[in-house]
């Protein structure tokens, strides 16, 4: 579980990290990327890896299951 942990908190730090460095913000505003990608800032940016962690939590339960 700790490596777990570890494993989640480094990608958030080096992804919030990249989004400043690379300025991802001005990067989806450009016309053609702004057309398929969700605007920066907005609500379903900040709850997609919250969802992505329930969903490897039920991937992780059904191999489990499955394998086990």
């Amino acid at each position: 579980m700790r490596a777990t942990m570890l494993h989640v908190l480094t990608y958030l730090v080096v992804g919030i990290v990249a989004s400043i460095v690379l300025d991802y913000a001005s990067l989806l505003a450009r016309p053609v990327i702004r057309d398929y990608m969700v605007e920066f800032g907005s609500v379903s940016l900040f709850i997609g890896p919250v969802i992505q962690v329930f969903w490897g939590i039920i991937i992780a339960a059904v191999f489990r299951s499955t394998i086990l």
